[in-house]
């Protein structure tokens, strides 16, 4: 499983039958601790209503893709869960409920240290 945040999403006027009406979002994968992404995006079906910006849980492998909901489509990453909160050796890093990130604040308590 990775962290990512939503970026955007894809849009496919032609697609196979099993991926018609399944949302598809564009992530990042996510380092807590930095409040930074890698870079690299990806492609993610999204079956739990997941929206722009937000900090996701995604699942891959066969475990994950033959969960409930998926009906044999072909589909390579899922959207698994929406994070709520991050907390790392005792260190908030993040908090879905506020404005930013809690890495400065992650920071300072690391210079305390």
């Amino acid at each position: 499983m990775i962290l990512a945040k939503v970026k955007g999403t894809v849009v496919c006027s032609n697609k196979v039958d099993k991926l018609v009406g399944s949302k598809l979002l564009v992530i990042e994968e996510w380092n807590v601790i930095t409040g930074k992404g890698n870079g690299q995006l990806k492609v993610a079906v999204d079956l739990i209503g997941a929206g722009a910006g937000e900090l996701i849980l995604c699942g891959s492998g066969f475990n994950v893709l033959q969960s409930e909901g998926k009906d044999n489509r072909p589909i390579d990453m899922s959207i698994i869960g929406i994070v709520d909160q991050t907390e790392v050796d005792g260190v908030l890093y993040y908090r879905k409920y506020t404005s930013e990130t809690c890495v400065e604040d992650a920071a300072k308590e690391g210079e305390k240290n």
